[in-house]
């Protein structure tokens, strides 16, 4: 039902490339083209089955959002990575002989992800940038033994469910008084007033590091820099859970189809575990719940 999104009159996902669709089977010549599709975290996601399209089909050109090229190119060596914004299309990538066939992103899980045991159990499947993600650490926490925490409060625009997948800063304050550990801010609409209240309230130092958001690839360093990560729902878990990172998601009772119904878990990612709502709009018990394990973390083995 899913692939219903490429036919909607409004707001479908259909990139306008005109490549006959690819049936899952490998192309005996010519290239498979990927299309990047939906938001940045939902390609993300579905990049996850990018390595098994490269497997099966041979050669493939993997069309992205821009922000990503340089993280898919380093992630995925053996494929051809173009950034495209989504209002357009390539001029390079119209009329091409050598390309044989298309495929949406979000079309990849119905050939490898029909089954909860197709899920690989990764240890993440997108590569970072090791230099910069130790030049991180070493400016955040220089020779100093403290943990580094990423922390995002608010997901989504107003369409997509913002009100439903954010958290007040005087709530989300509440867990980050945690002694010897310092706090990353990730949330990439937040001019610093916001990451500066937090601190304020809960005593407890909040970095803010505006110049990671221009792409991914600097992002993904940062998170790889960290020893975990608590977020609402956003683009922020599928990068951190895409990368392997240990990552708690505060989850509304009414959360999106990936994040399943229930459960502490996402096929998607196994390094992330979800804190979900019982009751909708009802903060304090997850809040409550999520405290409770981030008091462990200067017990637990550090990050390096």
């Amino acid at each position: 039902l899913y692939e219903a999104r490429l036919s909607r009159r409004v707001g479908s996902s259909r990139r306008a490339y005109g490549y006959p669709e690819w049936d899952g089977t490998r192309l005996e010549a010519g290239s498979l083209l990927i299309l990047g599709e939906q938001g940045a975290g939902d390609e993300i996601m579905f990049s996850s089955c990018y390595s098994d399209a490269i497997a099966r089909a041979g050669d493939c050109i993997i069309e992205c959002e821009p922000r990503l090229a340089a993280l898919f190119a380093r992630s995925f060596p053996k494929a051809r990575v173009v950034g495209q914004p989504r209002r357009g299309v390539h001029p390079d990538l119209v009329v091409r002989p050598d390309i044989a066939a298309q495929v949406h992103c979000g079309s990849l899980p119905k050939f490898f992800r029909l089954r909860a045991d197709a899920f690989p159990r990764h240890a993440g499947y997108l590569v970072p940038d090791r230099s910069r993600a130790n030049e991180w650490r070493r400016r955040l926490v220089g020779g100093t033994r403290k943990r580094l925490l990423g922390i995002s409060w608010c997901g989504g625009l107003k369409h997509t469910w913002r009100s439903a997948r954010s958290i007040p800063l005087q709530l989300f304050a509440r867990m980050l008084r945690i002694p010897d550990v310092e706090f990353v801010s990730l949330q990439h609409d937040d001019d610093g007033s916001a990451a500066r209240e937090l601190a304020r309230l809960s005593g407890s130092p909040v970095h803010v590091l505006p110049e990671v958001f221009a792409d991914f690839d600097a992002l993904a360093a940062l998170v790889a820099s960290l020893d975990g990560v608590v977020t609402v729902c956003s683009t922020v878990v599928h990068l951190s859970g895409a990368l392997g990172a240990t990552t708690l998601v505060l989850t509304p009772k009414q959360a999106e189809w990936r994040y399943l119904l229930e459960g502490a878990s996402m096929p998607w990612y196994p390094s992330v575990r979800l804190f979900r709502q019982s009751r909708s709009g009802d903060w304090e018990p997850v809040i409550e719940d999520v405290s409770a394990e981030l008091a462990r973390i200067p017990e637990l083995p550090r990050s390096e």
